[in-house]
């Protein structure tokens, strides 16, 4: 691993020098001597990044499975009041239940954009 992409690690992780210090359990100087160059990262420093970022990005896609999960019930409601079962103990008028279509069709459009948003992030490849 080079000094920048211990550099672009970091960042795309969110992390500051101390936190990547902490997350590899190094000390506070180190990811700051790695990234300047003064001191080689080691196989077992790189193998640890990787880890990271890799348990962080299954934690990203169950998070985004969940959030899919979420959209689809959502949109399966909207659908459902279409029909006429829909609200079938409560009395709305229909300004109301468009009120209420509207909203479940903005959450449905923010989990879209959190998706959107979250699909794509980077993978790492050790020594790549």
């Amino acid at each position: 691993m080079k000094p920048q992409e211990f550099t672009e690690w970091r960042e795309r992780l969110g992390l500051s020098r101390s936190g990547a210090a902490e997350a590899l359990g190094l000390s506070r100087n180190m990811p700051q001597r790695y990234e300047d160059g003064e001191a080689d990262i080691p196989l077992y420093v790189e193998l640890a990044c990787a880890h990271l970022e890799n348990s962080q990005r299954i934690q990203m896609e169950s998070l985004i499975l969940e959030w899919k999960q979420h959209r689809d019930a959502l949109r399966a409601q909207v659908s459902y009041m279409a029909t006429d079962r829909a609200f079938p103990d409560h009395t709305y008028t229909d300004e109301q239940r468009d009120g209420i279509r509207k909203s479940l069709e903005v959450m449905i459009a923010d989990y879209d954009g959190l998706i959107a948003d979250w699909k794509d992030w980077p993978k790492f490849s050790v020594g790549g």
